[in-house]
């Protein structure tokens, strides 16, 4: 490319797994193939910053969101938008604003079970569900998670976030209310001055139970396996911060 810019996030297609989709701090998001090693523009979205991207489970949808704040869904095959879910200068009724995010957005979810519903959240401490039915904007808003990175999950009616703030950053949601069930802090997790700012968090997937996360942070330097169940921390891979920033 003529000028390099960062690349934010990365999706595989769950329904054609030799693909995976990338976004850029450039605007672009591209289509790359594992057995070609071969990548094209896919989408442009001129002057923003493409901070997360997710991919449906039936593989036909992508959700994209960044520095504008804008939500947009995109048919996969056709490439054309089909919803571009942004507040507008002209609504000025309190009920019609909060549908949507006013600051930069950090991460979009797609629900592992439901093809219509994702979540997203960013630096206006608001998680937003969403339902690609629904035009109208978000469908619920959870108020308090302040998300920095690609730090959202979802598994069956539970939201998992992780805030870049000093401490309580890891938390459970329930999807159907709203409220929150629970903020997890290990017992034996070690004590830092630097404070947690997680900016990623996930399920492991190779728990059916849903009881084992992920997650990583600036202030821990690590990547940490968390029980839900037992408030226990399994294992923790320590970095420093010269390995983080030169990786």
């Amino acid at each position: 490319m003529e000028s390099s810019f960062p690349v934010m996030c990365c999706r595989f297609n769950p329904s054609r797994t030799e693909i995976f989709y990338a976004s850029s701090a450039c605007g672009n998001i591209f289509a790359c193939t594992t057995n070609t090693y071969e990548f094209s523009r896919f989408i442009v979205e001129p002057k923003n910053e493409i901070n997360t991207i997710d991919v449906n489970i039936t593989g036909e949808h992508l959700v994209s969101a960044g520095k504008d704040a804008a939500i947009r869904l995109y048919d996969i095959e056709t490439t054309k938008m089909i919803s571009n879910y942004r507040k507008n200068a002209a609504d000025v009724l309190e009920d019609k604003v909060n549908k949507y995010h006013r600051m930069r957005v950090f991460a979009v979810r797609f629900h592992h079970g439901q093809e219509n519903v994702f979540i997203s959240g960013g630096w206006d401490d608001t998680v937003r569900i969403w339902d690609t039915r629904a035009s109208l904007g978000s469908v619920r808003v959870i108020k308090g998670p302040h998300i920095c990175g690609d730090a959202i999950d979802a598994r069956d009616s539970r939201i998992l976030t992780g805030s870049w703030v000093v401490s309580g950053s890891l938390q459970l949601w329930d999807m159907t209310s709203g409220k929150l069930i629970e903020t997890v802090s290990p017992q034996n997790r070690p004590t830092t001055l630097d404070g947690e700012f997680l900016y990623t968090v996930q399920f492991f997937d190779g728990d059916p139970y849903g009881d084992t996360v992920l997650c990583g942070g600036s202030g821990t330097s690590a990547v940490e396996v968390i029980s839900l169940r037992d408030k226990k921390n399994f294992c923790q891979r320590e970095f420093s911060r010269e390995n983080i920033f030169s990786s």
